[in-house]
């Protein structure tokens, strides 16, 4: 039986920087990650982790991305994640949410 995609959550966390950065005059203290687990039917689990660039990515991969793909076999071929950026991205444009 194919392994298939069990749950996909994501959290937001932010970081204080060790120093402080600056570039083009803007002053960056902090950093904000996504941090996503996926768990199969069969137990193995994938953690990803990006930088937010202050857009609520958590908040799209819990609703939008993770019910899309929760169910579909879980595969290294990207195939999941062509199916979600297709449905949500119909969705988008028929003006859904």
């Amino acid at each position: 039986m194919a392994e298939c995609i069990a749950r996909v959550r994501a959290t937001t966390v932010e970081l204080p920087l060790p120093f402080t950065l600056e570039i083009a005059g803007f002053r960056i203290d902090r950093r904000q990650y996504a941090v996503v687990e996926l768990d199969t039917d069969h137990g193995h689990r994938g953690v990803a982790l990006s930088l937010t660039r202050g857009l609520p990515l958590a908040d799209a991969v819990n609703d939008g991305v993770g019910p899309v793909v929760a169910g579909l076999e879980a595969r290294a071929d990207g195939e999941a994640w062509q199916q979600a950026h297709a449905t949500i991205g119909r969705s988008s444009a028929a003006g859904g949410s």
